[in-house]
């Protein structure tokens, strides 16, 4: 499809047929790039929202636009945590890797049609997260530096909002799903790390066998 239709698609999702409004020079750029960076691959997006979202979101930050990261909280899911997408507005995110939920893989998604377990979702601007590197280009995975880091710049920005609101009353609950984020990456890592032994001694056993080496 060429950009002039696609992009008129996306004017009628955001605004409605009848609609006189138009999309920004911003919004239409950011949703051709978008189309563009989207992963269609399903096994190639699983895993790979943060990282999709954040490279682009910082690209087009150094370009003057100021760009906020969705995560939502995912339940019910054995393989992931968390969920993020860019904000377009109000209404709508820019959703690199909706693959993993939206069979068409659409970039442009109504916040409010995220699947049900997509929960508790926050905001964060892309800024908090400047100095992360993401994903290792071989690795499928964030590594537990990344996610501990990641997770240490979304705790102190909410942490300091839950101040400036006068939220107190919210603080026990933050701190309390917090620890709970720190447990599971600890988790991860630990088993990420037994798996990485298991499979490096298994190789040296297996290359020793051929070899006629007795393993000690």
């Amino acid at each position: 499809m060429k950009e002039t239709g696609f992009l008129y698609q996306c004017k009628e999702k955001i605004f409605g047929v009848h609609a006189a409004k138009r999309l920004t020079a911003e919004e239409a750029s950011m949703l051709v790039h978008a189309r563009k960076r989207s992963e269609l691959n399903y096994d190639k997006a699983c895993g790979c929202c943060f990282d999709a979202s954040l490279s682009f979101a910082l690209e087009l930050s150094q370009k003057g636009q100021q760009l906020v990261l969705i995560r939502w909280r995912v339940l019910h899911d054995l393989k992931f945590a968390d969920h993020w997408a860019i904000k377009l507005n109000e209404n709508f995110s820019v959703d690199l890797t909706s693959i993993q939920f939206d069979t068409a893989g659409e970039v442009l998604q109504k916040i409010e049609s995220y699947p049900q377990n997509f929960v508790s979702r926050m905001e964060y601007p892309v800024e908090i997260f400047s100095t992360i590197k993401t994903r290792d280009s071989q690795s499928h995975r964030l590594s537990m530096s990344v996610m501990w880091t990641v997770h240490t710049a979304t705790f102190g920005y909410d942490l300091r909002r839950t101040f400036l609101q006068g939220r107190f009353r919210l603080i026990p609950g933050l701190l309390g799903r917090t620890s709970r984020g720190y447990y599971k990456i600890l988790v991860n890592g630990l088993s990420q790390w037994a798996n990485g032994r298991y499979v490096v001694l298994s190789r040296r056993m297996s290359e020793q066998k051929n070899d006629g080496v007795a393993v000690q």
